[in-house]
This record gives structure tokens, sequence and C-alpha cells, in this order.
């Protein structure tokens, strides 16, 4: 099998990619970075304009570029012919692709596609880009109700990485949270704050506001764990605490926030501020 991918990744670049012109040779090998592609985003990344008439060029001469809807207008390219030209991009062009790549992690983003951003980070197996990725978007792909993909990506970065990022962990920790594995949080919130003030004493820079986000997260999820364990004072306190921190702070969290406060009051028989505080959380969830 690897034989046969060898003489078709030199068939690709003999046979195929050195008859093209130029300028098609160019787009093809910058374009080897994308999972799927159309022209708007093949432009930006390349910084022209001329990428659908290219794309419509390589429909026309079936050259391995498969047509994803209807319309025409997104395509992909035939698994091993992207594989071979994305290889020799990787290999004679690193910093170029490196370029490429987080350009269309930016028009990904700004076309609301952290998903798919994050999808294209993993399949390339871009490590760095991806615990960056998680970090900057994690918190809204799991409000979102992406806490099972979430455990799969994080899965997939490389101890050393993760083992450096307290985001990381605290996403590993929603995403368990939201998958009602609430049992398992309380050793990992642990490492949290250890790692935490690991970094803190060995003066790795951490923004004000990531440490107060950060913290009060931890609060929140702490007192979901007392919830659990009937410590309905405990959490209440806690619960509370995070409410006045969370004014400044820019966490999508009160929503879970509010619910957490209309459920002590509905276990205590307090109606009213239940439905007050469930009603809060509803409407903090729709604008998160």
């Amino acid at each position: 099998l690897l034989a046969d991918e060898r003489h078709f990744s030199d068939y690709v670049l003999s046979e195929i990619l050195g008859l093209q012109p130029e300028e098609t040779q160019s787009f093809l090998l910058d374009s080897s970075c994308l999972l799927r592609l159309n022209a708007e985003l093949c432009d930006y990344i390349r910084g022209t304009n001329n990428s659908r008439e290219i794309l419509q060029e390589l429909e026309q001469k079936n050259l391995f570029l498969i047509p994803l809807d209807s319309q025409g207008e997104w395509f992909r390219y035939h698994e091993m012919f992207r594989d071979s030209l994305f290889k020799r991009l990787r290999k004679n062009q690193k910093a170029h692709l490196i370029e490429l790549q987080t350009r269309a992690i930016d028009w990904l983003i700004e076309h609301n596609q952290p998903h798919e951003a994050i999808e294209q980070a993993v399949l390339l197996q871009e490590w760095e880009l991806l615990a960056r990725l998680l970090e900057s978007n994690g918190n809204n792909l799991i409000h979102e109700g992406h806490h099972l993909p979430m455990l799969e990506w994080i899965a997939a970065i490389p101890e050393q990485l993760k083992s450096r990022s307290p985001r990381i962990l605290l996403l590993r920790i929603w995403a368990l949270f939201f998958s009602n594995k609430i049992e398992v949080i309380q050793p990992l919130l642990d490492e949290l704050e250890a790692l935490i003030d690991q970094q803190r004493l060995a003066n790795i820079e951490t923004s004000t506001d990531e440490l107060v986000d950060l913290h009060s997260e931890i609060s929140l999820i702490r007192s979901y764990i007392a919830r659990s364990q009937s410590d309905l004072r405990g959490a209440s306190q806690l619960t509370k605490q995070v409410l006045e921190e969370l004014d400044s702070t820019n966490m999508p969290l009160k929503s879970v926030t509010y619910y957490g406060i209309g459920l002590d009051s509905f276990t205590v028989g307090d109606l009213e501020s239940a439905e007050t505080a469930l009603k809060a959380a509803i409407e903090h969830g729709k604008r998160e």
C-alpha cells in the first residue's frame, strides 16, 4: 500500500502538477492545505481574485476536484491527490504553508465556522494551531452543544502541549461537566489549580482577566459539585460569588450560574425566586 501511495504521489507531482501552467501549479499547491474549498476562501488565503476561474478550469479538466454542492460553490480534492500536493507544500514551503493555514482558519472563524476550522487543524495534525483555536473558541462551542467533540479534540493534542495550558484543562472539565460526568471532575479541578499556581511561581505570564475568568469558572463548577453532594449552603455561596465576578468577565457563564441559583431556590421551596432565576438563565442562554 505504501509503495502504491508513493507511486501515485510521484505520478501526481510529475505527470499532473508538472504539466500545468505555473499559475495553476501555484493554486493547486496553495489550496492543498484546505479540506474544503470555494473561490472566496482560496482568494482570501492566496491574496488573489481569480480562484473561481481556476476552479472552473480544474472542474472542466476533471482534475481530481469533487463538487460538494449542486451550486458549484464548494469542492474538495480527491484525498490522495490533495495529500500528495500537501506533502510537497509542507516539505518545500513550510513558512508559506503556516501563513496559508492561519489565513484559512481566520476566514473560517470570520464566517462563523469555528467547528470546521478546528476539524481542519485536527485533520492536518497542526496541534499548536488546534490548541490556540480551542483556547479562543472552546467555551462558546461547548455551550453550543459540542462538548463530546471537544473531548475528542482535546484528546488529539499531545500531552506536552495540554500540560502547559490551564484553559485546555478547563475546557476538558467543562466538556465532562456537560456530559454529566461530575464524579470525575474533582481531581481535575485540583490539577488545574495546581497548574495555575505552578505557572504563577514560574512567572509564566497570565493576564489578570484570564485569571479572573479561570477563578470564576472553577468556583462555578465547584458549586455544582457541592450541589450534587447536597451541600446547598456551599453551592449557594459559591454561585453568588461567581455572579458578582461575572460582571468583570467576558465568559458566557451567566446562564449556567442563574440555572444553579434557580435549582437552589427550587430545592428550598422558594418557587418565586426559582422562577425569576430560571427565566434569567433562559435569557442569558439565548444571548450566549
